[in-house]
């Protein structure tokens, strides 16, 4: 019988790549968040994930290690490649946003190259690559060497240490330093786009960005743009080109009978699902409108409260825009029975924070995948308190066409001299 993946993980290869070259100071073991399933309409949170090995390189002795390979560690007496697909799912979807990655048994290894897409035959430990391989390959494949002064917010450490940053949190600024340096590098504009998760940290991405930057020695001016204003001007010319569109399908979806049968298509969703008690935005087309759908709702859950021969609850639902409703965010938040429903055209679209919503609705045309995927975005963080693990989506305007889609922002003035980060919640 073979050794465990942790006497695996311990007394084989930990040796190897020591011996490679691959000190302590070089590894980093980090853990990941356990995924959240949907099975038969109910969700189950899985355990944490954790990947066996980060490997990083250091410019110098004093400068922040770069993440740039993982390796999934598996039992001695399975295929050297049994973890390969595991370990590659961690580079394929970003979160980790390494190059290099190994799958070992403890004897052999195979090795992925994101760079050329290729996999390996299976190789003895003792050939596996130096940290000064991995590096040569590394900056061969970005086309920037670590020395580079353009590199030089890569290899810049974070104020205060690493102690408080999330796994997810360095990928995504090593991202950004990679980018930037390969356009210096090739005499393009240093532009990068990060999109990332309501509650994924992206104030402490901006924050540290800048800030290794400066200590780089390289940032000039920043300009820190959020939301509003600046959404609108990005989606003014795609609403002008559907001004007569947009206006033939606002003006159907107010009309009573549609406003009706919309609110009690979306009532019966509710009940079939437990109870129309959930907390719940509903995105509208105008303020009135607003006004309209919650009224609607709050008749049919009065109606049903009726049959089911139950005192309503107070406030079921309630308009929250620019014209009012605003002094009800913190019973929508905090409320357990009461405020369930939030009508709204814009007001919640950002900068609103309700981890326990259940439900996103979607009563209005939407044209912008900024705006889009902001609106869902309220619903995406993990609530313990309720046990909400996930949320639902429901598209009576086709909004939901817009996953996937991307959005350019504008090119700025040639004269710009600064350093431009466009904050965007989600």
């Amino acid at each position: 019988m073979g050794l465990t993946e942790s006497d695996t993980r311990a007394k084989l290869i930990d040796p190897a790549i020591h011996a490679r070259g691959w000190t302590e100071e070089h590894i980093r073991r980090e853990e990941t968040a356990g995924t959240v399933e949907i099975i038969d309409g109910k969700p189950r949170k899985k355990a944490k994930g954790r990947v066996d090995y980060v490997l990083r390189l250091k410019a110098s002795p004093d400068s922040q290690p770069i993440a740039i390979a993982i390796i999934e560690a598996k039992a001695e007496n399975l295929a050297p490649n049994h973890g390969l697909e595991q370990a590659k799912s961690y580079a394929a979807c970003k979160r980790m946003n390494v190059q290099f990655v190994f799958s070992s048994n403890g004897h052999q290894f195979v090795e992925y190259d994101q760079f050329t897409g290729k996999t390996t035959q299976p190789q003895p430990m003792a050939y596996f690559p130096t940290p000064k391989d991995l590096q040569i390959r590394y900056e061969q494949g970005m086309g920037f060497d670590l020395s580079d002064p353009s590199a030089k917010p890569l290899s810049t450490k974070y104020v205060g240490g690493e102690a408080t940053r999330r796994y997810y949190q360095d990928a995504a600024i090593r991202s950004v330093f990679e980018k930037i340096a390969q356009c210096q590098k090739r005499g393009t504009e240093k532009r990068a786009l990060l999109s990332l998760a309501t509650g994924a940290g992206k104030t402490f991405i901006a924050v540290h960005l800048l800030k290794r930057i400066a200590d780089s020695g390289q940032l000039k001016r920043a300009l820190f743009v959020c939301d509003r204003d600046e959404l609108r001007t990005q989606g003014l010319a795609a609403f002008q080109k559907e001004t007569y569109e947009k206006n033939a399908f606002e003006n159907g979806i107010l009309l009573p009978d549609r406003v009706a049968a919309m609110c009690q298509d979306l009532f019966q969703y509710f009940v079939d699902n437990g109870t129309p008690e959930q907390k719940t935005i509903i995105f509208c087309a105008r303020d009135r409108h607003a006004d309209d759908v919650a009224a609607t709702m709050n008749n049919l859950y009065v109606d049903w409260c009726k049959k089911q021969g139950k005192q309503p609850l107070e406030t079921f639902a309630f308009k929250c825009t620019a014209a009012g409703g605003k002094d009800y965010l913190a019973e929508l938040r905090g409320a357990s029975r009461s405020h369930f429903i939030a009508t709204t055209v814009d007001l919640l679209t950002t900068g609103v924070d309700v981890p326990c919503l259940q439900n996103i609705v979607f009563f209005k045309y939407v044209r912008s995948p900024i705006g889009f995927y902001q609106m869902i975005g309220r619903g995406t963080r993990l609530d313990p308190p309720t046990g909400k693990l996930m949320f639902r989506i429901y598209d009576y305007t086709n909004a939901t066409d817009l996953f996937g889609r991307t959005f350019i922002t504008r090119k700025p003035r040639e004269d710009a001299d600064f350093f431009s980060l466009s904050g965007h919640e989600k």
